[in-house]
């Protein structure tokens, strides 16, 4: 099992069902209510291990200490219309603070899911570590310069 997967059960009360994460059921059952502002954790990461030894209280910020590093930010590449990489941000969150774009937007940018090649700034953006999404980025800005030299060419 990926450890990524949290285990949830079908609670039925009074005829009413929903589900439940199984480590909140049982550290709330075992160790009592959370102190505020803490989340129960596997000690071992394992997700799939719900045994009470393996269940801990710690606070947010311990836990974003310990799984953030885990986390599936990527780099993004800002791309200017020549295709050379002029910044490079740690996150799609990042980059769109730095650029006055929600994060969605540069990662539909980054994923292709936009027809135009560049965002209204005027640069295009793609993950940094995937040389793929680079070389299309790259590959995009490329064609879009020789359309617009056929396109000038052909009028004069």
């Amino acid at each position: 099992m990926n450890g990524s997967q949290r285990l949830v059960v079908k609670l039925s009360v009074n005829g009413q069902s929903r589900e439940a994460v199984v480590i909140q059921v049982i550290a709330k059952t075992f160790l009592g209510p959370p102190p505020t502002g803490h989340i129960p954790v596997h000690k071992n990461g394992c997700q799939s291990e719900n045994y009470v030894n393996n269940i801990e209280y710690i606070s947010k910020k311990q836990a974003g200490k310990r799984y953030g590093p885990r986390s599936r930010r990527k780099a993004v590449a800002k791309i200017d219309a020549k295709g050379e990489i002029v910044e490079i941000y740690p996150s799609a969150r990042a980059a769109g603070r730095a650029n006055y774009m929600s994060y969605t937007a540069v990662i539909d940018r980054c994923n292709g899911k936009r027809k135009s090649t560049f965002a209204t700034d005027g640069y295009a953006y793609a993950w940094e570590d995937s040389g793929k999404s680079l070389g299309q980025a790259i590959e995009k800005i490329k064609k879009g310069l020789e359309r617009e030299e056929n396109d000038t060419g052909n009028t004069n």
